[in-house]
């Protein structure tokens, strides 16, 4: 399917409770779809919202060898506008072989903003093989290349490509009233001259207090290229966040061209870096510095 022109999702399931009990769409499969030039996004899914209760709206979503681009946003919506692709309330997810680019642009929700591929208020989503590229915001939110945020646990972000985004390669966040974040691992990753909008990185972490902040999370073997940005202050590694609890860094490489950061934040027993390599005046290939 070929979808565009909407005003809002290009595809996108929706439940709302029934009788305070949870409703929504289980056994879900979205393969060779492309999804672009709508308002608020290519693809998405959500559901009812109760921070405080157990389970989830949806269960076992597959989308596969999809594209989202072109998802400009919606101009004063009040909320974060212009996604590739967004899954919400959902147990069990897996999302891979998909490209978003060049969404986002006209967001100006200062709240928050969109991300190219990315799910929130979820347990058990995988995300892998997919390329994320070229997201935007009009805003100083996000803009990012893949995130995980308030309230995801038990997930999987692997074997990606994310690369000249405004914000974040790799985002991790928990707003206030989210459900826990914890025990999600962020491996074998690439992020190349991500951040170039505002201050975020290559892998960024930002959380309040909520349910205990982004808590037991693993990166390992992820690759992050960083070069400074004339509209941004990008870094390698941002984990300057207050709200963050045994964050753990092995095996990594971190290179930048000795102008952007590579950690800014916290390096104290709350994140812990080991054996991860470090380059600073690195001379970035010509294939890195314009994809």
């Amino acid at each position: 399917m070929d979808v565009s022109g909407f005003k809002y999702a290009g595809i996108n399931f929706t439940a709302q409770p029934i009788d305070n009990s949870w409703s929504g769409f289980r056994n879900v499969r979205i393969t060779n779809t492309t999804s672009h030039d709508n308002g608020d996004a290519g693809i998405s899914c959500i559901g009812a919202w109760h921070p405080e209760r157990n389970g989830y709206a949806h269960a076992d979503f597959y989308i596969g060898n999809c594209s989202a681009y072109r998802n400009a946003g919606i101009v004063g919506k009040g909320s974060h506008s212009g996604n590739g692709i967004v899954l919400a309330q959902v147990d069990g997810a897996l999302i891979e072989h998909c490209r978003a680019y060049e969404n986002g642009k006209l967001n100006d929700y200062e709240g928050g903003g969109p991300v190219g591929i990315w799910t929130w208020d979820a347990n058990r989503v995988v995300i892998q093989f997919n390329e994320s590229h070229h997201n935007r915001t009009g805003s100083s939110k996000d803009g990012g290349g893949f995130d995980l945020d308030g309230g995801v646990t038990n997930s999987v972000v692997q074997s990606n490509y994310s690369h000249d985004n405004d914000g974040a390669g790799y985002l991790l966040a928990q707003f206030e009233r989210a459900r826990p974040f914890s025990g999600n691992v962020i491996r074998y990753n690439l992020s190349v001259n991500d951040g170039r909008r505002n201050s975020y990185g290559g892998i960024h972490l930002w959380s309040t207090d909520a349910n205990g902040g982004i808590a037991d999370t693993t990166f390992y073997s992820n690759t992050v290229y960083m070069r400074k940005s004339a509209d941004g202050n990008p870094a390698a590694v941002d984990c300057s966040s207050e709200g963050i609890r045994n964050i753990r860094f092995y095996n990594n490489y971190f290179h930048t061209d000795g102008n952007a950061v590579s950690i800014r934040g916290q390096t104290n027993r709350n994140v812990v870096f080991k054996n991860n390599t470090f380059a600073s005046n690195y001379k970035f290939p010509r294939a890195l510095i314009d994809v």
